[in-house]
């Protein structure tokens, strides 16, 4: 008798546990939905304001990187979602059947959420390698060229990376050319570049003739914090999906 006691009490504990479990993963999908939807509403005020950098940025998406990290998230979200309703109605249900299935839901939708995670790295990275890839072929492709004083014009910077000193500057300074002075000091800077003399100037009086923001960290200003709480999501979304797992497979010994 006692053994019969404990033994609906634990398993009265693992369904509590697995319902709780799938309330989380419920809230969980709502939660990266709506930050979705803020995040696509965001990219679109983007394109209809008045500041030229934001402007650019969302017309520059060219490779979509910030709609098809949405898109995915949205795709993850939906699944969670329909895995996380069909663990509330089989919490307590009686039927093994309904928790074997469960069990199967849990293992595609991890699988999901890795290649989904995997996907949103991938994309994230093709704006920067294209921008150095671009920066690497300025002096040798017409294309690269113009696609980099564009970008340098639109967002005013210079580089790869910031400047912070001299020392940052002479690390990319084949890539630093007339498309990285500042409109004010033009002239001076032109001047500057021109003989080569960049070295023998004061670091304060290049930081005034040159951009020094580095143009990776400005062009992905729209798409890296949507890539960065994706992914957050997606890692705490995988622990999840490994405690329904372990769970289910609790429960499915248990009934």
């Amino acid at each position: 008798m006692t053994d019969e006691v404990t033994f609906r009490s634990q398993h009265k504990i693992l369904r509590w546990s697995f319902l709780c479990l799938n309330v989380l993963i419920l809230l969980s999908g709502i939660a990266l939905i709506s930050l979705s939807a803020s995040s696509l509403v965001q990219r679109q005020e983007f394109k209809k304001g008045s500041d030229d950098k934001q402007k650019y940025l969302a017309e520059d998406d060219k490779y979509m990187v910030t709609l098809m990290n949405i898109v995915v998230a949205i795709a993850v979200s939906v699944l969670l979602i329909f895995l996380s309703l069909f663990g509330l109605r089989g919490a307590f249900g009686e039927k093994k059947c309904l928790i074997s299935c469960y069990l199967v839901f849990v293992l595609l939708n991890l699988g999901f959420v890795i290649v989904g995670g995997i996907m949103v790295l991938r994309f994230s990275k093709i704006t920067e390698n294209s921008l150095k890839e671009n920066i690497s072929n300025y002096h040798h492709n017409k294309t690269s060229k113009m696609r980099v004083d564009i970008i340098r014009s639109k967002l005013n910077c210079c580089g790869i990376h910031a400047f912070y000193n001299l020392t940052y500057l002479q690390a990319e300074k084949e890539t630093v050319t007339t498309s990285c002075c500042v409109p004010e000091h033009r002239e001076a800077c032109h001047e500057m570049l021109k003989g080569q003399t960049i070295q023998l100037w004061k670091w304060e009086e290049i930081s005034q003739k040159i951009y020094t923001e580095g143009c990776l960290s400005e062009i992905t200003k729209l798409s890296e914090p949507i890539s960065e709480y994706i992914l957050s999501f997606f890692v705490v979304f995988a622990v999840f999906d490994l405690a329904g797992l372990l769970l289910s497979v609790a429960m499915c010994c248990g009934v």
